[in-house]
């Protein structure tokens, strides 16, 4: 003891003492910093993992971690649903214009029209779909695109259905405004339709709602003349 409490004093002259409380100082100052940068570090790896599963479970279009992807029987019920309604409204969208054709000497015999009067019926629905482009987009933001083709297709319908009832060459014009009119909107919204409900099988479900617009107006130009003979072209332009 009485030799330690000697080196002292020359420690303390030599400086070794100051040097060694800097270094113990500082060691413990690094020791502290890598403590807390260690703490920081897994704090943030616990709030990611966190924010991770928040995320998946708020949006559905995530999945959750370790949750498997390959099975959605929801959205595949959905594309079945989906196709089955596009398949219809394809096959019913062009018959009342396709059907014209056909019927179109029977048409004029039956009210006495001329050339001139007989051509609007199908002229009229080609220049309404081209007109009614303009403003179905407004149409679409201002109502909804859903109500505004389901009012398309509540109108196209009721139009197919009224020459079965036209007695006079003014119901026959306005049925024929009504039925360009439900098919321009109709027709230029479903396209968006099937873009933003089925985006990573937009390619398909077009192709599948192409196909039906082809084979219903096959249907309705085959099936024109042969309806007109067994009954009437009021009564055929009406199922059609």
């Amino acid at each position: 003891m009485p030799g330690a409490a000697q080196s002292l004093p020359l420690l303390d002259i030599n400086g070794t003492v100051p040097a060694i409380g800097w270094a113990v100082e500082a060691g413990r100052s690094d020791a502290i910093g890598f403590l807390r940068k260690v703490q920081t570090g897994h704090a943030t790896e616990g709030t990611g993992s966190m924010s991770d599963a928040r995320t998946a479970e708020e949006e559905p279009g995530l999945p959750a971690p370790g949750a498997d992807s390959s099975a959605h029987p929801t959205e595949a019920l959905s594309l079945g649903v989906g196709l089955i309604c596009l398949i219809l409204i394809g096959i019913n969208l062009r018959p009342a214009i396709v059907s014209v054709g056909p019927l179109l000497p029977s048409i004029r015999q039956a009210f006495g029209l001329s050339h001139t009067e007989a051509s609007l019926l199908t002229a009229i629905p080609d220049v309404l779909m081209g007109v009614l482009a303009l403003p179905t987009p407004w149409l679409s933001r201002r109502y909804g695109r859903d109500r505004v083709i389901l009012a398309a297709l509540i109108l196209l319908l009721l139009a197919t259905l009224a020459p079965a009832f036209a007695g006079s060459l003014a119901t026959l014009l306005a049925s024929t405004v009504a039925v360009g009119a439900g098919l321009a909107i109709a027709g230029a919204l479903v396209g968006g339709f099937i873009k933003a409900a089925y985006t990573r099988r937009a390619a398909f479900v077009t192709g599948v709602y192409a196909a039906a617009l082809a084979l219903g107006s096959t249907i309705a130009a085959a099936a024109s003349s042969p309806l007109a003979l067994a009954r009437s072209f009021h009564c055929e332009r009406g199922v059609l």
